[in-house]
């Protein structure tokens, strides 16, 4: 692949809790110091949360998300906010999914102002979303999990309120089909060059086994009650999912 020279951009990843996440966030944590070496700044959650959280507070104090913009001076940003749209405990409620989204993800746009030019989007089956998050929060129930509850809930309707809040902003989706034919593809649209330069190397190895490592039915059945059958049937419902939100014209679905 040719390298070209690269526009600075600023990418602000807003979860969810993944597993593919929580790989996205490990590998900003982790190489931080060599993506910005290749022209990337990049801050990991726990930075980027305690910025968001004070801008967005009863009493704003935007001064430490902005200094992490300027930080990037004219470097491409990366931001992980692994949580912006709710808390892990609220992921999954009833039939509804992250409850918190449209409120927080309205404030945090409101105080970005325009900043950002990309927003990504991780999403997976929810069967396996419920063992990426606190699960002790969000499945400790006498009766266990109900599959057609779940069956019910619909990244799409979330991604609805996503492309509110962001409306100038391209939009990212990606799900666990985007590494299929390896971690080069994410790796190199979230961080460019310097991306598609570790993905060869140990990092995107670790990357790429972070992100696959999704729970076996036995787990799942051990974790929630739910069993291959309702397993199947969430996967499908997912799969349906994402072929809707691959026909929007205002998301790129990895």
């Amino acid at each position: 692949m040719t390298h070209l020279a690269e526009t600075p951009t600023t990418t602000l990843f807003i979860g969810a809790p993944t597993r593919l996440g929580h790989a996205v966030n490990a590998f900003v944590r982790k190489y931080a110091t060599s993506l910005g070496q290749g022209g990337v700044t990049a801050f990991p959650n726990k930075i980027v949360t305690h910025a968001l959280r004070a801008a967005i507070g009863d009493a704003p104090e935007p001064d430490e998300l902005q200094n992490l913009i300027a930080a990037a001076a004219e470097k491409r940003l990366f931001l992980s906010a692994l949580f912006a749209m709710g808390r892990p405990g609220t992921a999954v409620r009833d039939d509804e999914l992250f409850p918190e989204a449209e409120r927080m993800l309205s404030e945090i746009s409101a105080v970005l102002d325009g900043q950002i030019a990309r927003v990504v989007v991780a999403i997976e089956p929810l069967h396996h979303l419920l063992l990426s998050v606190e699960r002790e929060q969000v499945y400790s129930r006498s009766r266990g999990v109900r599959w057609d509850v779940l069956y019910e809930v619909s990244w799409a309707e979330l991604l609805d309120v996503v492309e509110t809040c962001f409306t100038e902003a391209e939009i990212a989706v990606l799900t666990p089909y985007s590494i299929d034919t390896g971690p080069t593809p994410v790796l190199h649209y979230l961080f460019g060059n310097k991306g598609f330069e570790l993905a060869s190397h140990e990092a995107g190895s670790a990357f790429f086994d972070a992100a696959k490592d999704v729970p076996s039915c036995l787990q799942i059945r051990e974790q929630t009650g739910l069993d291959k059958v309702a397993c199947d049937l969430l996967l499908q419902r997912f799969r349906e999912d994402v072929d809707a939100i691959s026909k929007r014209s205002r998301l790129r679905v990895f």
